[in-house]
């Protein structure tokens, strides 16, 4: 084959080639979007979860027994998946961490402070220094919760702007 055969077998190749090359880029362009699309609806969500969960957690921090709207924890686990699935893995790991210092909140206030404030509100009282102790910890565990939320709002914050 001489040099002219040559040229013409590529550009046949590169025109039969450039349409498939064209649509595979296509392709991976539309997924990349859709998952940004997903990713955006996720953290949205997952902020507005995260500002409940934090503002909550002060507010029962210093009132155990204040009635507050919770977030359903179905709610809270298709989040949590979803975040698993489109996040990126910081933002993953901050969830996940929130999640740890919920459920350590959770077990406090329910299994401890609320009955200790139950008991101290049938009696008449308002505190005593068991259930300031307990506030105490609440607040610490709460401090982390609005930390982490305000960390995961950074952090989409820095990702979205890359």
């Amino acid at each position: 084959m001489n040099a002219t055969a040559w040229v013409a077998l590529a550009g046949i190749c590169g025109t039969l080639l450039a349409p498939l090359l064209t649509e595979r880029m296509r392709r991976e362009s539309v997924r990349k979007e859709r998952v940004l699309t997903q990713r955006l609806a996720v953290y949205s969500e997952l902020l507005e979860a995260t500002a409940r969960l934090a503002d909550n957690a002060i507010t029962l921090s210093y009132e155990p027994l204040f009635d507050v709207k919770k977030t359903d924890d179905a709610v809270l686990d298709r989040l949590i998946s979803q975040t698993r699935v489109v996040a990126s893995d910081a933002v993953y790991k901050h969830v996940t961490d929130l999640s740890s210092h919920m459920q350590n909140f959770n077990r406090i206030l329910v299994l401890e402070a609320k009955p200790v404030h139950q008991i101290l509100r049938a009696e008449g009282k308002v505190d005593d220094v068991s259930s300031q102790r307990l506030r105490l910890r609440l607040v610490d565990v709460a401090d982390k919760v609005v930390a982490l939320h305000k960390e995961i709002e950074s952090t989409i914050r820095r990702e979205l702007r890359s």
